[in-house]
């Protein structure tokens, strides 16, 4: 099935609309127009230069903002202004629309220092500030419930908020709903310091920040989702760049492919673009609460975040050069993790391979000979592992099996780990099973019904998984079992089955979708379970 990017938009005009449903013809394919946002929705369009700000208060950029943090947000402009363009890639590449972009902010007495940062932090997220009130201000940031603008704002309808309203804004990465900022008393007394973490100060804590807690924070969105999405999407983009790289040595020894390794090269940079640039974004806000932070009067200091380990990996990956950066090298983590190039993480290991053409093959062999081993053909060698094509569905015999999957876990965790890698062994699918046998080896009716007649594929989302562990799960259950399995990215009450990571670990976000499932009696299984119904299942 051709792969599409699904695109809704909201509060555009009828001309505005039919404008946008030619550009997305003319200069993208692979593009499909859903008038509602559904799970499979990836692009939200609004149109930035609405003088009336429709977008701001539509249902569809309230719902996105609070619980689709996978949603990619863009400017109309962006798209109808954009000619010749063809492939649908592009219109993911388009860069999300900033926290303030198109607003105009009034600022309106404010705490000594805090009008200043406020000013900056909304600047370098697009936005405009005065410092005085008209009817073209879209919001309104104060911390005294009174006064003729006060009032003035209330008249002409203008939403009056407490200054969390900015910091949290820039936080999601989009403006929140302004009904759980909206002021409604005077903020002088009601000042709550909290530590880094988000917890009541404690004697010793890194770093005291100070939010006014006027804000509903906990309803203006899914905070829990949008970390678990972003952790997920650090891990994700991370493993591709390396995967990336790794690729990349397929050309290293061959002069005559110079030009072909070039355009190999700015293909990946291409590829990462999108989220280096999500990063630098985020990060780049962060910086601006540090600097303006770094006062001596403890009571001038606003809500910060540290910026997190996995962003700090990132940029060390993308930035680095042939030395290892001295911020990257001096972290703890990495640390303990960094190996010297004269043990590469596949010393002294000798691999036979199976199922893969002689291009995958030679690609293979110069992989696992880039970190220290060796792939033989040689049928009298004695090897550590027979690496077997992971879309190879026949039995096979050989000294401990493997695919390469697993090869990409060795290199990812710097590990060769011999225990039991689930997916990453080998196994026989029987595709002439039917989807009914699946659905009963995992307690599932079956209600849905194809549109040939037969039963419809059971829909399977996954949670608690993370870096390796997700792509790979993810590959499993869109390639492997595609006879039976259609992979869904986001947890609805469409789902008939949800898959949980390794049980040592847990999170918040796991736990709600366990939850939710049980809310909706969708059956759970662990991922070893899972694994094991599988096999059964192609054994029976």
């Amino acid at each position: 099935m051709t792969f599409q990017v699904v695109v809704t938009s909201t509060a555009l005009t009828e001309v505005e609309a039919k404008v946008l449903e030619k550009a997305l013809q003319e200069n993208f394919c692979m593009v499909k127009y859903s008038p509602d946002l559904t799970s499979e929705v990836q692009v939200l369009i609004l149109n930035k230069k609405d003088p009336f700000k429709h977008w701001l208060k539509s249902k569809k950029f309230m719902y996105v903002t609070a619980y689709r943090p996978d949603i990619r947000v863009i400017d109309f402009d962006d798209i109808c202004n954009r000619k010749g363009e063809q492939p649908s890639a592009i219109l993911l590449k388009i860069r999300q629309v900033k926290p303030f972009e198109g607003l105009q902010i009034s600022l309106c007495r404010l705490e000594e220092g805090l009008s200043e940062k406020i000013h900056s932090v909304v600047e370098s997220n697009g936005g405009k500030v005065i410092h005085h009130l008209t009817n073209e201000t879209d919001v309104m940031v104060s911390m005294i419930a009174e006064g003729k603008r006060y009032e003035a704002a209330l008249k002409w309808g203008v939403a009056v908020v407490s200054p969390d309203w900015c910091y949290d804004s820039v936080d999601r990465g989009l403006p929140l709903n302004t009904r759980y900022y909206k002021l409604l008393q005077n903020m002088a007394g009601v000042v709550t310091k909290l530590n880094y973490e988000g917890e009541e100060d404690k004697t010793g804590s890194e770093t005291v920040v100070k939010t006014y807690r006027l804000g509903r924070r906990a309803d203006a969105c899914d905070w829990e989702k949008l970390k678990e999405w972003r952790d997920n999407e650090h891990a994700r983009k991370l493993e591709d760049y390396i995967k990336s790289k790794i690729d990349g040595t397929e050309h290293n020894k061959h002069n005559d492919e110079a030009a072909h390794k070039g355009s190999s090269e700015d293909t990946n940079e291409e590829n990462f673009t999108l989220f280096e640039e999500n990063v630098t974004d985020l990060n780049s806000n962060k910086r601006v609460f540090s600097q303006l932070d770094q006062v001596d009067d403890e009571d001038k200091v606003v809500k910060i975040k540290k910026v997190g380990k996995a962003g700090e990996l990132w940029n060390s990956m993308m930035h680095k050069e042939k030395k290892i950066n001295p911020k990257f090298a001096n972290m703890k983590t990495l640390q303990n993790n960094t190996r010297e190039s004269k043990c590469p993480i596949l010393q002294g290991l000798k691999f036979k391979t199976i199922g893969y053409s002689s291009r995958e093959n030679e690609k293979l062999a110069k992989v696992i000979a880039k970190f220290g081993g060796k792939v033989t053909t040689d049928p009298e060698d004695q090897v550590n592992f027979t690496v077997v094509n992971f879309r190879y569905n026949e039995i096979v015999q050989g000294y401990n099996l493997i695919t390469e999957l697993a090869i990409e876990r060795f290199i990812f965790n710097e590990k060769v780990d011999a225990g039991d890698y689930l997916w990453c062994k080998p196994f026989f699918v029987d595709q002439t099973k039917p989807v009914s046998a699946f659905k009963e080896k995992f307690f599932i009716g079956n209600e849905e019904i194809g549109k040939d007649g037969q039963d419809g594929k059971v829909k399977v989302s996954i949670t608690g998984f993370e870096g390796t562990d997700l792509s790979q799960m993810e590959r499993l259950l869109k390639e492997k079992l595609s006879p039976w399995v259609e992979f869904q990215q986001i947890f609805s009450q469409a789902c008939q089955l949800l898959v949980v990571g390794l049980s040592g670990h847990t999170n918040t976000g796991r736990l709600r979708k366990q939850q939710l499932a049980r809310r909706w009696n969708i059956p759970v299984f662990l991922v070893e379970d899972f694994y094991a119904k599988v096999l059964e299942l192609s054994a029976m």
